[in-house]
């Protein structure tokens, strides 16, 4: 592949789109949104995306995955060029511009959802994205006034997981009231239960270890030895059925009116769940729910469950 002589003007029209592609305003499908690094444009070539322009700094070579990329444009800029229109501390050599394109739901994924309710920081929803996707819920939802899925940090800290997962966002009635008819239950995540204890789990906790005599019979698994008090999981916040994890804004936690919507609470234990942000706590608790329906799978191959 040959190329042309590198851009040296920070005025040259592919260097203007280029920043533009970066500053963060792209948040709908038809806007142009720029890529940086290797691994963000291998994710987006593999799911299929064609690409408006690659952009390579002055010396750097094409990486062997990236052979296959789809795009009629290309652009060399030199060194200072280059760098002065990415966003990253330690550029890679490689961009890419791209048309955002409105995703297709993941159906075949299952139902569960994760929402979120005025998330402000990119890393945040960019890794809640990312663990999401890595622990098999199917859609995200977040109320307006979270921070847009398209913006650059949110993309990287992703890791392509905004590529390939759809994001809805709609007003928390609207989510909830979609969720309920489709038979979801919700979970809000909370530092501190409040309301009605009935609608907090049980225990107070995320789970809790009893005997398996102890446990509710939905719950109990058929031992050998009859039950006896054989330790095992009895599992306060039930994640087997449908459900959506709710997460709150990082500061200001949940809104009254998102947990009135909820159908329980949730909390996860050890006593320093405050300092848990909104990432992490998200991620424990899509874990969590797919921890649950992986060993509900394993004991009923084992026999051990209906």
């Amino acid at each position: 592949m040959r190329l042309g002589p590198p851009i040296t003007s920070r005025a040259n029209a592919r260097v203007k789109e280029l920043r533009a592609s970066l500053n963060g305003k792209a948040n709908k499908p038809g806007d142009l949104l720029g890529l940086e690094g290797e691994h963000l444009i291998h994710e987006a070539n593999l799911a299929g995306y064609n690409f408006e322009t690659i952009y390579l700094r002055e010396g750097t070579t094409l990486p062997r995955k990236l052979v296959t990329v789809r795009t009629q444009n290309w652009a060399v800029l030199s060194s200072d060029v280059f760098d002065s229109a990415v966003t990253t501390q330690t550029p890679q050599g490689i961009a890419a511009t791209w048309v955002i394109t409105e995703l297709a739901p993941r159906i075949k994924m299952g139902r569960d959802a994760l929402v979120l309710e005025q998330i402000q920081d990119p890393g945040n929803l960019g890794t809640l994205m990312r663990s999401a996707e890595a622990f098999g819920f199917a859609r995200v939802m977040v109320t307006p006034g979270t921070v847009s899925q398209w913006n650059p940090k949110v993309v990287r800290s992703g890791a392509g997981s905004v590529l390939r997962t759809p994001v809805v966002r709609a007003p928390i009635e609207e989510i909830a009231a979609q969720l309920k008819a489709e038979g979801i239950r919700i979970f809000a995540a909370v530092p501190h239960f409040t309301g009605n204890a009935d609608r907090a789990a049980p225990h107070g906790v995320l789970t809790g270890r009893i005997s398996n005599a102890k446990a509710p019979p939905g719950n109990r698994y058929n031992l050998p030895d009859g039950g006896g008090y054989a330790a095992s999981i009895s599992y306060d916040a039930d994640f087997l059925r449908p459900c959506a994890i709710l997460i709150g804004n990082e500061g200001a936690g949940l809104s009254p009116s998102a947990l009135a919507l909820a159908d329980e609470q949730v909390q996860i234990p050890g006593g320093g769940s405050e300092s848990l942000n909104a990432a992490i706590a998200g991620s424990i608790l899509m874990y969590e729910a797919m921890r649950q329906t992986t060993l509900r799978v394993w004991a009923r191959k084992q026999g051990l469950r209906p």
